[in-house]
């Protein structure tokens, strides 16, 4: 078994037949391991910047916002420090 641990709190767990899979068709099992959640999460914090760019842009822009922030971090740093601003969490309560 091979466990992927977040803050030393166990988020996911391949089989030992698993292993036995990947070690089948790949060379560097753990490289490999790596390699695809650092891509999946990466594609999934792209889809959401650009819905999360798409709505904002358009209340600043309705706001009269003369200058908006074009790089991706400052862009959220700015957004997520509105008094405005809720999280998904915030928004369902």
């Amino acid at each position: 078994m091979k466990s992927i641990k977040k803050d030393d709190v166990e988020i996911f767990t391949i089989s030992d037949s698993d292993i036995k899979l990947l070690e089948d068709d790949l060379l560097k099992v753990d490289d490999e391991i790596i390699r695809r959640l650092k891509w999946v999460i990466e594609h999934k914090c792209d889809q959401i910047y650009k819905r999360f760019r798409e709505k904002w842009e358009k209340v600043l822009i309705d706001e009269g916002a003369t200058t908006i922030p074009a790089q991706r971090e400052a862009f959220i740093i700015t957004i997520t420090a509105r008094r405005d601003y809720k999280n998904r969490t915030q928004r369902e309560v």
